[in-house]
Protein backbone atom coordinates (compact mmCIF):
# COMPACT_ATOMS: atom_id res chain seq x y z
CA UNK A 1 0.00 0.00 0.00
CA UNK A 2 2.99 2.26 0.82
CA UNK A 3 3.39 2.67 -3.17
CA UNK A 4 0.04 3.86 -3.79
CA UNK A 5 0.73 6.23 -1.00
CA UNK A 6 3.90 7.61 -2.44
CA UNK A 7 2.29 7.57 -5.60
CA UNK A 8 -0.96 9.41 -4.59
CA UNK A 9 0.80 12.01 -2.82
CA UNK A 10 3.64 12.98 -6.10
CA UNK A 11 1.19 12.83 -8.48
CA UNK A 12 -1.75 14.57 -6.10
CA UNK A 13 -4.20 11.77 -7.60
CA UNK A 14 -6.69 10.74 -5.16
CA UNK A 15 -7.38 7.24 -4.44
CA UNK A 16 -10.77 7.04 -5.68
CA UNK A 17 -9.28 8.28 -8.70
CA UNK A 18 -6.92 5.39 -9.42
CA UNK A 19 -7.49 1.80 -10.66
CA UNK A 20 -5.03 -0.90 -9.72
CA UNK A 21 -4.28 -4.07 -11.66
CA UNK A 22 -2.93 -6.71 -9.62
CA UNK A 23 -2.23 -10.82 -9.75
CA UNK A 24 -2.22 -10.71 -6.43
CA UNK A 25 -5.31 -11.01 -4.35
CA UNK A 26 -3.51 -10.05 -1.04
CA UNK A 27 -2.95 -6.85 -2.18
CA UNK A 28 -6.69 -6.10 -2.11
CA UNK A 29 -6.31 -4.37 0.77
CA UNK A 30 -5.70 -0.79 -1.49
CA UNK A 31 -9.19 -0.89 -1.36
CA UNK A 32 -9.59 0.52 2.44
CA UNK A 33 -7.79 3.37 0.95
CA UNK A 34 -10.46 3.76 -1.86
CA UNK A 35 -8.66 2.61 -4.80
CA UNK A 36 -10.72 0.76 -6.86
CA UNK A 37 -8.73 -3.08 -7.58
CA UNK A 38 -8.66 -5.42 -10.28
CA UNK A 39 -7.54 -9.09 -9.47
CA UNK A 40 -6.01 -10.00 -12.97
CA UNK A 41 -5.62 -13.86 -13.85
CA UNK A 42 -1.30 -13.79 -13.99
CA UNK A 43 -1.11 -16.67 -16.68
CA UNK A 44 -3.10 -14.00 -18.88
CA UNK A 45 -1.92 -10.45 -17.86
CA UNK A 46 -4.39 -7.63 -18.87
CA UNK A 47 -5.70 -8.27 -21.82
CA UNK A 48 -7.47 -5.06 -23.82
CA UNK A 49 -10.78 -7.18 -22.50
CA UNK A 50 -9.42 -7.15 -18.80
CA UNK A 51 -8.83 -3.50 -19.06
CA UNK A 52 -11.87 -2.05 -20.63
CA UNK A 53 -14.20 -4.10 -18.58
CA UNK A 54 -12.32 -3.25 -15.54
CA UNK A 55 -11.95 0.64 -15.99
CA UNK A 56 -16.67 0.41 -17.47
CA UNK A 57 -16.78 -0.46 -14.08
CA UNK A 58 -14.72 1.76 -12.16
CA UNK A 59 -16.44 4.38 -14.23
CA UNK A 60 -19.82 3.24 -12.95
CA UNK A 61 -18.45 3.75 -9.81
CA UNK A 62 -17.50 0.84 -8.44
CA UNK A 63 -14.63 0.09 -6.26
CA UNK A 64 -14.73 -3.49 -6.44
CA UNK A 65 -14.01 -5.16 -10.14
CA UNK A 66 -14.10 -8.50 -9.75
CA UNK A 67 -16.89 -10.94 -10.41
CA UNK A 68 -15.61 -13.43 -8.32
CA UNK A 69 -12.55 -14.32 -5.70
CA UNK A 70 -9.05 -15.33 -6.71
CA UNK A 71 -10.00 -18.86 -8.13
CA UNK A 72 -12.18 -17.54 -10.38
CA UNK A 73 -11.87 -18.28 -14.01
CA UNK A 74 -13.16 -14.67 -14.98
CA UNK A 75 -10.25 -12.80 -13.10
CA UNK A 76 -10.62 -9.61 -13.73
CA UNK A 77 -14.22 -9.07 -15.02
CA UNK A 78 -16.40 -6.67 -13.48
CA UNK A 79 -19.42 -7.55 -11.06
CA UNK A 80 -22.52 -6.90 -13.00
Amino acid sequence: MQHLRTISNETKIPFKDILFFDDESRNRNVESLGVAFCLVDETVGVTIDVFNEAVSAYAAGRSEVNEKEDDSPEKGRPKR
